[in-house]
């Protein structure tokens, strides 16, 4: 094997090894917040379980139908940020599993401070 070619597979294995920073995109405007969320359906339990790329990684229990899951999604925002359900709504994604949400009356530092409790990731702009 040429030394090239073995400096290349070393510089691999170093770039692999390195834990990716992923940081949640939280837009704050207008006094609401808002951010992706990936969701899985049919969870053994709820919870927010940190960061999946640039989105919330978020649990649930509900089965995707007839909007099942996205209620659950929006009792268990609102239940972990200290709002109403009616605070949180999806402007995009209803039948994906990546949603644009939004939440009124939170500050994108709520939103961070979540991701840092679920322990999931750099809670970044």
């Amino acid at each position: 094997m040429s030394s090239r070619r073995a400096r290349s597979r070393i510089i691999q294995r170093a770039e692999a090894s390195e834990p990716a920073r992923a940081a949640l995109r939280v837009d704050e405007r207008d006094g609401a917040v808002t951010f992706e969320v990936r969701v899985t359906p049919r969870a053994s339990r709820e919870a927010v379980r940190g960061l999946r790329g640039e989105a919330l990684d978020v649990a649930l229990t509900s089965p995707p139908v007839e909007g099942a899951a996205n209620l659950a999604l929006r009792k268990l925002l609102a239940r972990e940020l200290g709002v109403a359900a009616g605070a949180v709504s999806l402007i995009r994604g209803e039948r994906g599993r990546v949603k644009l949400v939004r939440v009124e009356g939170v500050t994108a530092d709520s939103v961070r401070a979540l991701v840092s409790q679920a322990g999931g990731g750099v809670p970044t702009a």
